[in-house]
C-alpha cells in the first residue's frame, strides 16, 4: 500500500470546502520558531508543504462554551482565565 500523504486530512477537509490555515518554521536570532497561524491563500493550485503545520480553522466558541468545557477539569478560576485567554486570541463567538 502507498504511503498515505502528510496532510491527507486536510487536503480532503479543503477539497470539501474548508477553512484551512497554515503555519511555517521562522527563522530567529536564537533557532526557529512557528509562525502564526495564517488562512490558506484562495487559488486553485495549492502547494502542500511538507514543512508547514495545516488545520482546519477551528470554530469559535461562547464565552459559555469555554467555560464549561473548562470547569470540568478545573477550577472556577482557571475556568475564567480560559475564557479570558480565548477572548485574547480572538475565538469568541458572540452571536
Amino acid at each position: 500500500m502507498p504511503n498515505r500523504h502528510k496532510h491527507a486530512d486536510v487536503i480532503i477537509a479543503w477539497a470539501n470546502g474548508e477553512t484551512i490555515e497554515y503555519r511555517f518554521i521562522l527563522p530567529t536570532l536564537y533557532g526557529t520558531k512557528w509562525s502564526e497561524w495564517k488562512p490558506l491563500p484562495k487559488e486553485d493550485t495549492i502547494h502542500w508543504h511538507k514543512d508547514n503545520e495545516y488545520r482546519v480553522k477551528p470554530k469559535k466558541k461562547t464565552p459559555s462554551q469555554v467555560y464549561f468545557n473548562n470547569i470540568a477539569q478545573t477550577s472556577v478560576h482557571d475556568s475564567l482565565k480560559a475564557v479570558i485567554e480565548a477572548y485574547k486570541r480572538g475565538e469568541l463567538d458572540y452571536e
